[in-house]
């Protein structure tokens, strides 16, 4: 830069005057340099000479003139280039590699790297992104004193139609495509080393000869090896020794087993070896489903199947009389050989469908007790019958049972009692058992079409109507009875005719009327006083009062007993009143007094007064409405009287007789009129201006006291918190129980005393919060205040623990 003291050249005032203003500070008046003024630091320039001049606090001083330079015309894709010191020429499109490019181009730089376009010498790898051709004679020869790698592509096709001869490849990878026409390649370099193999041969090595083939194998042949050549396909032959090792399992059809016993008989197990069992000179072998058969040298009878003529012979005889509850199992057929009449309840057990044959051989009757419902007695292996009774077996005949393994009892199949002899007889005499054998007697006969039964003389043909034969009489179609002697003297019993469920009584000392106003309804098992459709157990009804009413004598005079047996809380009798002939379902009963006995057998209780609340016919509810407590507090409309009167809702009363001061703790003689002073609980004022009001605002200025509500305690279920028992209310937690939010809006206080067994405590119904605040626990004597607010329906909670 050239500087030009005390003078900036060629620039006149009129040249540089725009911009000395411009660069003018504000202490510009008291200028350090002139023409023009300016301040050190000030830059001028002037536009006519192209100079720029700097202030430095005396003398402007010249910065040198500004050359321009121009770039000439710019296009797209353009090559600039500088022509003179000033000019860039922008006009050559592309480079012009004879005029505008000198040295040689690096490899590095997609060149040769070398100045001769026929001879590259590469100190690297040569790698190719595309096509690489030599043309003419000048072939790609690659010539080096140590050794050349040469990297072919992996895919794609490479072409080398002037090479006839390559040796000494140490691998050429993977050839996909082309025909082998070289030599055939020996198994060292993974050939066969032959030109030929059999149709379907077997490869047999032979170390770095040439392969050997077997002959092509016929169907299920093996290849057998040979100590002395080549192996052949061909059958194993068994016998040869060492031809088959190990043993054959029965999975592959074998036994599993290298050796047998001599004589034994083989046992199947499955898919394992085959056992072996082995029996002596006349034992059977005998079948067992739980375990292997097995031979026995006494084969159990009841377990064999008979067929043909074969036969069962008898075991041991049985000869014990009367009743037996165990008779022993003596074989699969025995006899009974009794001097008496015997029972049996039951038999030992057999095996599950063991058929046993019993033969009563004795003159007396064997009897098989049927042990089949809940009043029988309850032995093992007990009988039964099949018809639900007991099954006699008389003299000379049998009976077949066969054994229930799955519930253990000897059920009759089948009774042969061919040599029961039928007592002679008329049509309608009735057999009875006489000491074994069937009897009848002309003097008791049956009348099956008419249902008459009668006994006595000329009894022999009981047709006709009641009390026209001598001896007994039934006869069901009149339903009545009549009871005579044989010789039809005096002593005559009778029914008089009544209605269906009327009761009967004594009329005389052998007459029976119906009662006029006494039935009982058996279907329900109902007795009706003056109504013959009874709805409860006992109903009395009557066209007034005084014929539904009750009276006795003694001790208890003019008392009713109602008591209940099913025990349960709640019950203990009921007297339920109704009008008319009237239901459950038409307002028959309308009101009642009830007996409440709270665990079902007292001694405690309380008397409940039930009535019906509602006039609608489908209301069949009786509601309680007043109770007297066992200890003599009263509630009405609340079912656990906390005092002597315990009302829930509004009382009603004309006048009360005293001073009240027992009432309320407030004499009312002490009243007078006007208002009430503040020495007797009044405010002393004849309005209510300055105390506390509603819908007003209200300064308190002393404090209050109170006496919190108890809950009591609480173990289980739901306690739903309600403002009406005050704001400050406790309990005590001595068990899991759910606290609901109150139903209206209000603030409460709770205090909670953790008992002995307290238990977890959840909330419902609140809308705001879950777990809110501290935790609970269930620790004996701790204590948590819980805050309960419901404002205009929403309601939430929190807990502060208080320990």
């Amino acid at each position: 830069m050239k500087q030009r003291p005390n003078s900036i050249g060629n620039i006149t005032a009129g040249a540089f005057l725009a911009l000395a203003l411009l660069l003018a500070s504000p202490s510009a008046f008291a200028s350090a340099c002139t023409s023009p003024n300016g301040n050190p630091g000030d830059i001028v320039f002037s536009s006519s000479t192209n100079i720029m001049a700097y202030c430095n606090g005396s003398v402007w001083i010249n910065m040198g003139q500004s050359m321009p330079v121009s770039f000439g015309t710019l296009t797209t894709g353009d090559f600039c280039t500088a022509t003179s010191g000033s000019q860039i020429s922008c006009t050559t499109a592309q480079i012009d590699l004879a005029s505008q490019a000198t040295g040689i181009l690096p490899s590095a730089n997609g060149g040769t790297g070398v100045n001769n376009a026929y001879n590259i010498t590469l100190g690297g790898a040569l790698t190719t992104a595309g096509a690489f051709t030599t043309a003419g004679a000048f072939p790609l020869t690659l010539t080096t004193t140590g050794a050349t790698n040469v990297t072919l592509p992996t895919s794609g096709t490479l072409v080398n139609t002037a090479v006839t001869t390559l040796s000494s490849l140490v691998s050429i990878g993977t050839v996909t495509t082309g025909t082998w026409n070289a030599d055939i390649i020996t198994v060292p370099y993974g050939g066969t080393g032959t030109s030929s193999l059999t149709l379907n041969g077997v490869l047999i090595g032979k170390g770095t000869s040439a392969v050997a083939v077997t002959a092509a194998p016929s169907q299920y042949n093996v290849l057998v090896g040979n100590v002395s050549g080549v192996p052949v396909f061909g059958q194993v032959s068994l016998s040869q020794s060492g031809a088959v090792t190990g043993t054959l399992s029965a999975q592959n059809g074998g036994t599993g087993r290298g050796t047998l016993t001599q004589y034994s008989v083989l046992i199947g197990n499955l898919t394992s070896g085959v056992g072996q069992v082995t029996g002596g000179a006349g034992t059977v072998l005998i079948g067992n489903s739980a375990a292997n058969p097995s031979f026995s040298a006494t084969p159990s009878l009841t377990n064999l199947t008979l067929t043909g003529a074969e036969m069962l012979s008898f075991g041991t005889d049985i000869g014990t009389t009367g009743i037996s509850t165990a008779v022993p199992l003596a074989g699969s057929a025995y006899r009974y050989t009794g001097a008496g009449t015997a029972t049996f309840q039951s038999i030992a057990a057999g095996t599950s469908g063991q058929i046993l044959e019993l033969h009563n051989a004795s003159s007396s009757t064997l009897t098989l007790a049927d042990q089949s419902d809940s009043t029988d007695a309850t032995v093992a292996n007990r009988i039964i019958t099949g018809t639900g009774n007991d099954l006699p077996i008389p003299g000379n005949s049998s009976v077949s049972l066969q054994y229930d393994g799955t519930t253990a009892r000897w059920r009759v199949t089948g009774a042969s009692n061919a040599a029961t002899v039928i007592a002679a007889g008329t049509t309608g005499q009735v057999q009875f058992n006489n000491n074994g054998v069937l009897g009848a007697d002309s003097k008791m006969a049956w009348d099956n079409t008419n249902k008459m039964l009668a006994v006595g003389a000329g009894a022999a043909n009981p047709v006709g109507t009641a009390g026209t034969m001598a001896g007994l009489t039934v006869n069901v179609i009149p339903q009545a009875v009549s009871l005579t002697t044989s010789s039809g003297g005096s002593g005559g019993f009778a029914f008089t005719s009544g209605t269906a469920g009327q009761m009967a009584y004594y009329a005389g000392a052998t007459t029976l009327n119906p009662a006029a106003t006494m039935y009982w309804d058996a279907t329900n098992g109902r007795l009706g006083v003056g109504t013959s459709t009874p709805f409860g157990q006992f109903v009395v009804q009557g066209a007034g009062q005084a014929s539904a009413s009750f009276s006795t004598s003694g001790s208890y005079a003019s008392s009713v007993t109602l008591a209940d047996s099913g025990g349960a809380g709640g019950d203990g009798g009921a007297l339920l009143f109704g009008a008319g002939a009237g239901t459950w379902s038409n307002n028959g009963v309308f009101a009642g007094i009830k007996g409440y006995v709270q665990n079902g057998t007292g001694p405690e209780g309380d008397i409940v007064f039930v009535a019906r609340n509602t006039a609608s016919n489908a209301n069949t509810t009786l509601s309680e409405v007043m109770r007297i407590q066992g200890a003599g507090n009263v509630g009405i409309g609340s079912t656990i009287p906390a005092t002597k009167l315990d009302v829930t809702g509004t009382v009603t009363a004309t006048a009360f007789s005293g001073s009240g001061a027992s009432l309320t703790s407030l004499n009312a003689s002490n009243i007078s009129s006007g208002t009430l002073s503040v020495s007797y609980g009044g405010t002393g004022a004849a309005n209510l201006n300055g105390f506390v009001q509603a819908a007003t605002t209200n300064t308190i200025t002393v404090g209050y006291t109170l006496t919190p509500y108890n809950i009591g305690t609480v173990s289980s279920g739901t306690t739903t918190l309600s403002g009406a028992n005050g704001n400050y209310q406790y309990l005590t937690d001595n068990g899991a129980f759910t606290l609901a939010a109150p139903s209206s809006d209000t603030a409460i206080d709770l205090l909670v005393t953790d008992g002995a067994s307290a238990g977890a405590i959840t909330f419902s119904g609140f809308t705001v919060g879950s777990s809110t605040g501290d935790t609970f626990d269930t620790t004996s004597g701790h204590k948590f205040l819980i805050t309960v607010v419901r404002i205009n329906g929403t309601s939430t909670y929190v807990v502060k623990a208080l320990q």
